[in-house]
């Protein structure tokens, strides 16, 4: 028991190194979050708006309207990892908008219960990230390793 509380601590203290971490522009890839950021404004102060379990979207505190960037979590149990995987083997990048696809697509599968009107509030919220940080990409390689 005592191993297994040494390692969760471990895990804790080095989630909590990385969430100190001042954000830089552009994106990359969380292996202890399983998890995509990307920021275009890394100097604005910033909210937190959570969409679903997967995607968290980062908006102006001044503008509340302009999203300055996103997580998108859970990387390793989207659909078509592995298609995700072999793109980025060709190409050494991951586009954020493959990632809301992928993020959509599943977020649909564990969405039973939700009303009709959360259900299109959240695929809009989606489909709007998509296209305002569509051209949004990261050097993925160390996805590889996933």
């Amino acid at each position: 028991m005592g191993k297994m509380n040494s390692e969760l601590e471990q895990l804790l203290s080095r989630m909590e190194q990385e969430q100190k971490k001042e954000p830089s522009s552009g994106g990359w890839y969380s292996k202890v979050g399983d998890c995509v950021f990307f920021f275009n404004e890394p100097d604005t102060d910033y909210f937190a708006e959570r969409i679903d379990g997967r995607l968290t979207i980062y908006r102006a505190l001044e503008d509340r309207h302009r999203i300055i960037g996103v997580q998108v979590k859970g990387i390793r149990t989207l659909p078509g990892h592995d298609i995700i995987q072999v793109h980025v083997m060709q190409t050494g990048r991951l586009e954020l908008v493959t990632l809301l696809l992928g993020s959509l697509i599943q977020s649909r599968s564990e969405s039973t219960g939700e009303s009709p009107e959360f259900t299109s509030k959240r695929e809009n919220s989606y489909l709007d990230l998509a296209r305002e940080m569509g051209g949004c990409a990261i050097d993925a390689t160390e996805l590889l390793q996933v």
